[in-house]
C-alpha cells in the first residue's frame, strides 16, 4: 500500500500498525511521525497545526528546529538526540519549551517511540500541551519561594506541625529553643521542649498533643505555654496554632512568641502598683493621724484653756458690781462660749472621738448627722447591730471612704436622700452608700459628676484592693448610685513595700 505524505495516518499504537486514519484526527493530542533515517516529518495531524500553527510542508521545510524559537541549534540537536535514542528502542518521554508560529511560547510534553506506519518503521511523537501544568508549577514553586523565604525572615518563631511530630522549623525557632539544627526539633513532640508540668498542672506532652489535635479538628488555638531549653533556661511564651493544608494534607503552623520581657514589664508595673496602693493608704492614715493629732491639741490644750477662760469670765461677771463693765464682759463670756462651741465642732470635724471610742457605727452616724445638718440632704444610718471587730486602720479607712462618698454625693449627685448600711456576712464587713441622684457611667473616669470624682473613686479603689477588699459600682443616668465595699474582718495588711527590686 502506498503511503501519501499530505494525508494523517492514524496512531494505532507503539508497537502495532497504523490504519484507521479517523483516530489519527480524533485524538485531543499531537501527532507527529518522522522517517526513521532523514528524521524528517512524514506526517501530522490536524491537532498538530492547531496547537504549533505550522502545516506539514512548513514543518518539512522547517525541520524541528523551526520550533525552538532562537535557540535553534540546541534544540534540534537535542531533538535528534532523543529521535535517535528512539531508533534503537529506548523509549523517550520528555518535556521541552517550543515556540509557536504566532510567536507565543509554551511547553510540551512529548513521548517518542519507534512503531510502524503501514508496514513501515517509522518514529512516532505524541505531543501534549503542559503549558499551563508548567505554569502551575512555576508559580508554585515562586509561591513556595516566596513562602520559605516569609518562612525564614520572620521575626517569630514558626514550627510545622503534623501527626509524627514537627516536621520543619525557623530560624527563629530554633534561636527560642537555643537549638543549632533543625535536626534537633525534627519529628519530636513540641511538648519535649517544655518542663514535665505546665504551671496549670497540664502535663506538657500530654496537653501539647492535646492542642495540636484540636487545633486540627476545630481550628485556631490559642495559649501561653512554657518552654525549657536545654540548659534550663525557662522561656515564657504565647502559642498560635493554625491549621493549614499543604499537598491535600492538613498540619499545624504553630507561631511561637517569646513573652517573657512583656511578663517582666507587666510584673515591674504590679510591683508598681502594689507600691502606690501601699503610697495611697500611707497617706490616708497619716492624714487621718495628723487630723487625730491636732484634734487632741485642740481639746486638751486650746479647748482646755477656753474652758478655764470660761470659767474665769464667769466668776469675774458675778463679782463686778459696776454695771458698765457687765455688758463688755457678757460679750466677752458670750464670744469665749461660742469659741469652744467652735472647737469643740472642729474638733469632730477633724477626727471625731466617737469613731475611736464607739466605732465605725457610731461614727458614721455622727457622720450621717453632720452631712445632713450641712448639706440638707436626708441621711440615714443602718446597722446590723452585730460585732464587728476590726483594726483600727481599717476602721479609719473605711470611715474615710464614706465621709468621701457622702461629700460627693453632696456635691455633685445632686441627690435628696441617702442611705448608708452596715452589716457583717460571716468574715466580711459589707458597707453601702446608694443615693437617688442623676447616677453617672461608672466606666467613664470621671463620668458625669467630674474628673476629681473619676479620681477619688480610683483612689478609694486602690485602698479597698490594698486591704484585700471589694468595691462595686452601681449606677446609671438617672438612676442613682449604689457603691458597695466588702472588707475582711482582722485581716493582715499586706507587707509594706519598703523598695521596689532593681532591674539587673
Amino acid at each position: 500500500m502506498e503511503m501519501k505524505l499530505d494525508t494523517a495516518p492514524d496512531y494505532a499504537g507503539c508497537e502495532g500498525e497504523m490504519d484507521d486514519r479517523s483516530f489519527f484526527e480524533a485524538v485531543n493530542d499531537a501527532i507527529a511521525v518522522h522517517d526513521i533515517r532523514s528524521f524528517q516529518f512524514i506526517a501530522i495531524n490536524q491537532r498538530f497545526t492547531e496547537m504549533f500553527g505550522y502545516t506539514l510542508e512548513e514543518m518539512q521545510k522547517g525541520g524541528v528546529g523551526i520550533l525552538a524559537a532562537g535557540d535553534r541549534s540546541f534544540r534540534e540537536e537535542e531533538v535528534l538526540q532523543r529521535l535517535r535514542g528512539a531508533v534503537t528502542g529506548q523509549s523517550q518521554i520528555y518535556e521541552a519549551e517550543v515556540c509557536r508560529k504566532t510567536g507565543k511560547r509554551g511547553w510540551m510534553e512529548v513521548s517518542l517511540k519507534r512503531g510502524k506506519i503501514w508496514g513501515q518503521d517509522c518514529l512516532l511523537a505524541l505531543i501534549r500541551d503542559v503549558t499551563d501544568r508548567k505554569r502551575a508549577e512555576v508559580e508554585l514553586r515562586e509561591s513556595e519561594q516566596k513562602f520559605r523565604t516569609l518562612f525564614e525572615s520572620s521575626h517569630d518563631a514558626l514550627l510545622m506541625i503534623d501527626e509524627n511530630g514537627i516536621f520543619d522549623c525557623n530560624r527563629k525557632a530554633l534561636e527560642l529553643y537555643g537549638l543549632s539544627s533543625k535536626e534537633d526539633l525534627i519529628g519530636r513532640n513540641p511538648g519535649e521542649f517544655s518542663p514535665a508540668w505546665q504551671p496549670d498542672g497540664h502535663h506538657s506532652i500530654e496537653w501539647a498533643t492535646e492542642q495540636i489535635q484540636g487545633a486540627l479538628k476545630d481550628g485556631p488555638r490559642f495559649y501561653e505555654w512554657i518552654h525549657c531549653r536545654p540548659e534550663g533556661t525557662v522561656i515564657i511564651t504565647e502559642v498560635l496554632l493554625n491549621r493549614l493544608e499543604i499537598g491535600g494534607k492538613k498540619v499545624i503552623q504553630a507561631l511561637i512568641w517569646d513573652i517573657g520581657e512583656r511578663k517582666r514589664a507587666e510584673e515591674k508595673i504590679r510591683r508598681y502598683q502594689e507600691r502606690l496602693r501601699t503610697l495611697a493608704l500611707d497617706l490616708s492614715l497619716v492624714q487621718e493621724r495628723e487630723r487625730r493629732r491636732i484634734a487632741i491639741d485642740l481639746h486638751d490644750h486650746i479647748g482646755q484653756n477656753l474652758a478655764f477662760s470660761k470659767m474665769k469670765l464667769g466668776a469675774l461677771r458675778e463679782s463686778v458690781r459696776c454695771t458698765s463693765l457687765l455688758e463688755p464682759l457678757e460679750e466677752i463670756y458670750a464670744l469665749v462660749v461660742q469659741t469652744i462651741e467652735d472647737t469643740r465642732s472642729l474638733v469632730f470635724e477633724l477626727s471625731p472621738p466617737v469613731l475611736y471610742e464607739l466605732g465605725l457605727e457610731a461614727g458614721l452616724e455622727w457622720l450621717a448627722e453632720r452631712v445632713q445638718d450641712e448639706y440638707g440632704i436626708s441621711v440615714e444610718c443602718e446597722h446590723d447591730r452585730l460585732a464587728k471587730p476590726l483594726d483600727e486602720e481599717i476602721r479609719i479607712v473605711l470611715f474615710q471612704i464614706v465621709r468621701e462618698l457622702l461629700m460627693n454625693v453632696a456635691k455633685h449627685a445632686q441627690a435628696g436622700k441617702v442611705k448608708v448600711t452596715v452589716s457583717r456576712e460571716r468574715n466580711q464587713i459589707r458597707l453601702s452608700v446608694e443615693d437617688n441622684g442623676i447616677g453617672f457611667n461608672p466606666s467613664s473616669v470621671g463620668g458625669a459628676r467630674g474628673e476629681k470624682t473619676g479620681f477619688g473613686l480610683f483612689s478609694i479603689r486602690e485602698r479597698m484592693n490594698y486591704l484585700g477588699g471589694e468595691l462595686r459600682i452601681d449606677s446609671a443616668a438617672r438612676s442613682g448610685t449604689r457603691v458597695l465595699l466588702r472588707v475582711p474582718l482582722n485581716r493582715k495588711r499586706k507587707r509594706r513595700i519598703k523598695e521596689l527590686p532593681h532591674e539587673h
